[in-house]
């Protein structure tokens, strides 16, 4: 017996109205003292009879600290990061989030958040 699975890549998706790209950020948990984010590298669906299933391919990003000047996180993107899939219900908030640069600045890439970030994973 062989299993066969079509798997198809995406530039965007949209999932329960909110809008996915490659390149953006994702909130994925947290240590309790920093959230940690991820950056959305591919998106992949799988067909199904319903509908499809929408997953994540994620590269880890780094948090550094917390600007509270900027009410931004500065974060690092390697270029080695550890690799994870996950569908949107795995995330830990659904909002995309942008990554930042600073004009005239020393390069640093900051994550602003549209609402506080739930460090602890409590779900309100």
């Amino acid at each position: 017996m062989t299993c066969t699975y079509l798997l198809f890549r995406a530039n965007w998706c949209i999932v329960h109205g909110m809008k996915y790209q490659k390149g953006v950020a994702v909130h994925t948990g947290g240590d309790g003292l920093l959230p940690q984010f991820s950056c959305i590298e591919k998106i992949v669906t799988v067909p199904g009879k319903d509908n499809a299933q929408v997953f994540f391919v994620l590269k880890e990003i780094v948090t550094m600290n917390y600007e509270s000047h900027l009410h931004a996180y500065r974060v690092r993107i390697l270029n080695e990061g550890a690799i994870t899939v996950r569908s949107q219900a795995e995330l830990t908030t659904f909002r995309p989030l942008h990554i930042c640069t600073i004009v005239g600045g020393n390069d640093s890439k900051y994550i602003c958040p549209k609402s506080d970030v739930d460090v602890y994973n409590e779900q309100v």
